[in-house]
């Protein structure tokens, strides 16, 4: 039978917690596209120069992956989440004092060194702790919150840049941040439900009374050898590449093709407020829908989206465009904790998923920089976006594939 608990769950207050997180994270990340023009020409580089910032950050996120999630698993869970919140504060207050290019590459390395000990794995992992039941939904709403600071940080920095300076804007960006991570990781998060004697959501008594960690699925040695663990990889590569060599670009675009900064800043609002709708809804279509169904919709609907921004050529196209691809932004955060747990377990699920994670901070890394890079070459993004298109679908493939695959490797 369920575990009885009285009173309110509290791991819902948890949930509300990551959502907090990331309405902090989602500053520096979905903000960066507003700085790009005015950036580059206070530094005199180029936008593939500024790109790189990116790379550096990602990488150094990529580097930190494989050891966080053993971390989590072996070290304090809070103190952790205290580095990170303090680390990455200083290294977002740090880009105000920019001068030359390789420092913003500097303090963009300290802050992807420490934003993962803030984001999606100690996230994942925090939910896997609190709900084996209603999983899917409680991941989609904990991974909402960063849309939700974008749509008022975005146009609110762009005020800021355009009456003071950027290195203002960043300023007040970098105290926005700190109260919203800060809140969190010292008042809401706890960690084991047992820490305020309840059990995880959904768990069944054993006969002792506890609530044991659920040990479907595979180890991590193990799925390195699935195909199921590379097609997951490779599409997460893929995804990070399209979404974040779109995303960084998509303000400077809009201004490319003539609208304003303050149109462009409001479209890039509705994406993310789109985004914070889409997050939640994801996980209620993955209940509704299917787990097989839910995937195909969503990344047709990315596709959709790629294809609109190849042909916007008025402000309704620009805002429909806004729309679709808001409501398909949860593929990034809400969609790979739930496949990866789906195909390959609990066993191991936090090492496994940071190791994936690993895959998307690459294409992270790289597609911001080659989105700059078909600009500087083409003298447009459009060659981009066309490529983009034809990915989404590859990404698609993988997926299913995967799936296909998980049924024959994976025994849960």
């Amino acid at each position: 039978m369920q575990t009885k608990r009285s009173g309110f769950f509290y791991g819902w207050v948890v949930v509300a917690g990551c959502v907090m997180l990331r309405l902090g994270l989602g500053i520096p990340n979905y903000s960066m596209s507003v700085f790009l023009i005015p950036m580059c020409e206070s530094l005199d580089i180029s936008r593939a120069a500024f790109s790189f910032y990116s790379t550096f950050s990602h990488i150094m996120t990529m580097v930190m992956l494989p050891f966080i999630g053993k971390w989590f698993r072996k070290y304090s869970f809070k103190l952790l989440l205290y580095a990170g919140a303090v680390m990455t504060t200083i290294a977002i207050f740090c880009y105000s004092l920019v001068s030359e290019v390789w420092h913003f590459y500097l303090f963009s390395a300290l802050n992807g060194i420490f934003s993962g000990f803030l984001n999606s794995v100690p996230i994942a992992m925090l939910m896997a702790n609190w709900f084996l039941e209603r999983r899917a939904l409680a991941t989609s709403i904990a991974f909402a919150g960063s849309g939700i600071s974008a749509m008022f940080v975005v146009p609110l920095a762009n005020s800021i840049i355009e009456n003071s300076s950027w290195n203002n804007a960043f300023r007040i960006i970098a105290f926005i941040y700190m109260v919203l991570v800060f809140i969190p990781v010292i008042f809401l998060i706890k960690v084991y439900p047992s820490d305020v004697g309840q059990s995880q959501f959904g768990a069944k008594e054993t006969a002792s009374g506890d609530t044991p960690v659920s040990e479907r699925g595979i180890t991590r040695n193990q799925a390195l050898r699935t195909r199921t663990f590379w097609c997951v990889g490779i599409a997460m590569f893929l995804t990070g590449f399209v979404f974040m060599g779109t995303q960084n670009h998509v303000i400077a675009y809009l201004c490319d093709i003539g609208f304003s900064s303050d149109f462009a800043s409001i479209a890039y609002s509705t994406i993310m407020f789109f985004d914070t709708i889409g997050k939640i809804g994801l996980g209620l279509v993955y209940e509704k829908a299917g787990f097989r169904r839910t995937n195909i919709i969503i990344f047709l609907m990315f596709f959709i989206a790629e294809i609109v921004l190849l042909f916007i050529s008025s402000a309704p196209m620009a805002l429909a465009y806004a729309v679709i691809m808001g409501l398909c932004a949860g593929i990034q955060t809400g969609v790979y904790p739930t496949v990866i747990n789906r195909l390959m377990g609990d066993k191991e699920y936090g090492i496994i998923y940071s190791n994936e994670q690993v895959m998307y901070f690459v294409g992270m890394a790289l597609g911001v920089p080659f989105s700059g890079l078909v600009f500087d070459v083409m003298g447009t993004y459009r060659v981009a976006w066309l490529l983009y298109s034809a990915v989404i679908l590859l990404i698609l493939f993988l997926i299913l594939y995967a799936q296909r695959m998980s049924a024959k490797e994976v025994e849960m």
